[in-house]
């Protein structure tokens, strides 16, 4: 069974890429948010991908929490996580950001 963990504060940020690598590796998803847009990053089979978190609303893809419109709702697929963390968001990877992003849910 997998358990999906939500909170309010920041105690399931990662602390090391080493973290966030293993994370994924063991099956773990990730929403989170970073410059006040929501992000998500999923399996697909083998691969991972990353992708802005959205809902739809008349007809329109909106991101889950700045409710800005989404124009690619597919985002990247990745073969490994270390090929993920080289994924650009609004200019800077994902390596960079992932230890500062808040974490707002992950599986466990």
């Amino acid at each position: 069974m997998t358990t999906i963990a939500t909170h309010s504060d920041d105690s399931y940020n990662f602390e090391t890429i080493s973290e966030f690598i293993f994370s994924l590796k063991c099956g773990g998803e990730i929403e989170f948010i970073w410059n006040g847009k929501a992000y998500s990053i999923t399996r697909e089979y083998s691969k991972f991908n990353i992708s802005e978190g959205y809902y739809i609303k008349d007809g329109k893809n909106l991101n889950a929490e700045s409710h800005e419109e989404v124009k690619d709702i597919y985002g990247f697929t990745a073969d490994t996580p270390e090929e993920l963390l080289n994924y650009c968001i609004e200019g800077e990877k994902l390596r960079n950001i992932i230890t500062k992003a808040y974490i707002k849910a992950r599986t466990l």
